[in-house]
């Protein structure tokens, strides 16, 4: 997801992220420090309650200019980590293009 945050522009990306996550009704589990795309950003995992079940989430979240752009990762809880190795590697593979 690429969003125009030029309104925002006084927002650092926790605050964002902490409002993404509010947002979608979500159960914040962790926030750490991370990179994307050479870019600082956050990571945040958080259970959310989509539809009527249950899925735990990995959103990475970077700025650049006036573009915020997030990375998410959702799977059943019990799924989760099996499949966080192969969707780390994708995010340390993405490229933001010119």
């Amino acid at each position: 997801v690429i969003a125009d945050i030029s309104s925002l522009r006084n927002s650092t990306v926790y605050e964002l992220v902490d409002r993404s996550i509010e947002l979608s009704d979500g159960r914040p589990i962790s926030k750490t420090n991370s990179t994307l795309a050479g870019l600082p950003a956050v990571e945040a995992i958080s259970y959310k309650y989509p539809d009527s079940y249950t899925a735990k989430s990995m959103e990475i979240t970077a700025i650049n200019g006036n573009d915020m752009i997030t990375l998410s990762y959702l799977a059943q809880p019990g799924s989760f980590d099996q499949y966080l190795p192969i969707v780390r590697h994708m995010i340390e593979s993405f490229k933001i293009g010119s």
